[in-house]
């Protein structure tokens, strides 16, 4: 599957169960996002927040993230 770059991310590679796909699936319609990879930045943006994370290293989560995203877009 081709996946579109966008500019300044980075992409990251996970493995998740099939149970942690349906879960996933169901955060992202009890949410209303329409992509999974918004569900994943909006928890970790939440997490980041709510433990009061540095700016430094939300800013290198926000990169692991946006090449998260994309590795979740080209298996869906």
């Amino acid at each position: 599957m081709t996946t579109s770059r966008i500019p300044g991310s980075r992409r990251i590679e996970m493995t998740l169960s099939p149970d942690a796909l349906r879960r996933l699936q169901t955060l992202k319609k009890s949410l209303g996002c329409s992509k999974r990879t918004e569900v994943i930045e909006a928890l970790l943006f939440q997490g980041a927040v709510e433990h009061k994370i540095d700016p430094d290293l939300r800013g290198r989560m926000e990169q692991k993230i946006d090449y998260l995203i994309e590795r979740i877009e080209g298996i869906t």
